[in-house]
């Protein structure tokens, strides 16, 4: 008996001993990451990186310093592969007591940001999906507030847009994570049109124009995965920065430079033709593929030029949209420009009757500028080295389309058999709404019988024998003639008088 009490009293010692020599456990938990501004129908993951272990001291503060995380070093590749991977950010140590676990601290001098966090949960979860590592939680989003509970306390990786790590433990049980935090916006804006400055969403033009576009977007340090793409719809013709040469479906662009300039504090991947220029469906898509650097600042911009054709007087053709798509969940936000040209109509009729349609013959100037056109599906669209200077109308009315705003004067060269030419010019003056996208066109005319008419020029021409007006040459004659006569009827009457007063004597 006795000699049993003493081997239970070197028991109780010996695990005394023992339970001194183990460090003492925090107390077992679990918390709650909320991702907040999260997309709806969006699936979010959270990975467990390391478990909690222990608290070496009390403290009411939720540092991060009094807690230690842990990995172990276990069959296959796991996170403690991934923390070796990252020795320039971590040290591993050893555990006195348990093979194979390795407690986790920053190397000397290291402290993590939000780019440095942001980089290094996107770091850890491109190591999760290659080595097919299970997330600790995953949920879709059915409004912008998901939560994901019952985590274990320990250190996580969370895949938002940018990413980020966090810790939970028994003074930080519960984290929120805004998911849009770091959403990088992007800009887009129409510089110039040929020599005019415009720096705006919409723009006037005429066919022909070379139109300057600018991408501006602000760089968030850690969302790296940049890739832009830019649609030029069919009404646009990409040109070189020269503004000579036009990109076609065969051209190479092994130099990109030569299209677009690039001022970026990230560097352009052109491996594996990521990028590209092609063309789809009729439109341009430009593909340019930015990889980040983790402490970069400042913007990107990307300025290039492109021409404005023929297709562009279908609506719409004018559209230009950029796409950025960012991080890891490839995220995107967009933004659109628009150039149109612009148009106006012109109805001949009979002076008498406005339902008779006239042919006859016109040219247009801007200035002193005869302009030439092309004819394209039955209008008249602007062409600066065009064939057409002479504008015919067929049944009566024809359009004039891929103009810029101003003012254009109409002469009509030729009337119609059996009709008379206008004695003056009619101005047309065209403004663009691009606020509320509409067009309107202001006529004005010296000349009797143009009239505007639901947005329609309507020149009436009128038949008969054109009399002179006041101060014409034919009224000049008129009192020449008239003059001479009144003389002569002046001096007859006089030769009459005497002839009358002749005494005859024999």
């Amino acid at each position: 008996m006795k000699n049993a009490k003493k081997v239970f009293a070197m028991l109780i010692v010996l695990a005394l001993a023992i339970s001194m020599a183990i460090p003492v456990s925090a107390e077992v938990g679990t918390g709650t990451i909320t991702i907040t501004d999260a997309k709806v129908g969006e699936e979010y993951k959270v990975y467990q990186m390391a478990v909690l272990d222990f608290v070496e001291g009390e403290s009411n503060t939720a540092d991060d310093d009094l807690y230690a995380y842990y990995v172990e070093d276990t069959t296959g590749i796991g996170w403690y592969e991934f923390f070796v991977s990252q020795n320039s950010i971590f040290t591993l140590t050893p555990a006195n007591t348990i093979a194979g676990r390795y407690y986790i601290g920053l190397a000397t001098g290291v402290t993590l940001g939000d780019a440095q966090k942001a980089k290094l949960a996107k770091d850890a979860i491109k190591w999760a999906n290659d080595n097919k590592i299970s997330p600790a939680k995953t949920g879709t989003a059915s409004n912008t507030t998901l939560s994901l509970s019952g985590l274990q306390f320990g250190y996580y990786a969370v895949d938002t847009t940018t990413g980020t790590v966090c810790s939970l433990n028994s003074l930080t049980s519960s984290v929120d994570i805004a998911d849009k935090n770091s959403i990088p916006v992007v800009d887009k804006k129409i510089n110039k049109v040929g020599d005019r400055d415009i720096v705006d969403d919409a723009a006037d033009v005429k066919i022909g124009d070379i139109v300057e576009y600018s991408i501006t977007i602000p760089y968030v340090p850690g969302a790296q995965n940049y890739i832009v793409t830019d649609t030029l719809s069919e009404g646009l013709t990409l040109v070189d920065k020269n503004k000579t040469a036009e990109w076609s479906s065969t051209t190479s662009i092994t130099d990109y430079t030569k299209w677009f300039e690039i001022s970026t504090p990230v560097s352009v991947d052109s491996s594996d033709n990521k990028t590209k220029i092609t063309a789809e469906n009729g439109s341009t898509k430009i593909v340019l593929v930015l990889s980040g650097e983790e402490n970069a600042t400042g913007a990107i911009t990307i300025k290039y030029f492109a021409k404005v054709n023929n297709k562009a007087i279908v609506e719409d053709n004018g559209i230009n949209e950029v796409k950025l798509q960012y991080g890891e969940k490839s995220s995107f936000t967009t933004d659109t420009v628009e150039v149109f040209p612009l148009e106006f109509s012109i109805k001949k009729v009979d002076s008498k009757d406005a339902s008779k349609f006239l042919n006859a013959e016109f040219q247009i100037y801007k200035g002193n500028t005869l302009l030439k056109f092309e004819k394209i599906d039955g209008a008249y669209v602007y062409k600066a080295d065009g064939s057409e200077d002479t504008l015919k109308t067929e049944n009566g009315l024809y359009s004039i389309k891929g103009l810029d705003a101003g003012k254009y004067t109409i002469k009509e060269t030729k009337a119609p058999a059996g009709y008379n030419l206008p004695a003056g010019t009619f101005d047309v003056t065209i403004t663009a709404d691009k606020e509320n996208e509409t067009i309107t066109a202001d006529y004005s005319s010296t000349v009797v019988g143009a009239v505007d008419t639901n947005g329609v020029l309507t020149i009436e021409n009128s038949t008969g024998a054109v009399l002179p007006s006041t101060g014409a040459t034919g009224t000049i004659i008129f009192i020449t003639v008239g003059g001479l006569m009144v003389v002569a009827m002046g001096v007859l009457l006089v030769v009459r008088k005497r002839m009358s007063k002749v005494v005859y004597t024999r």
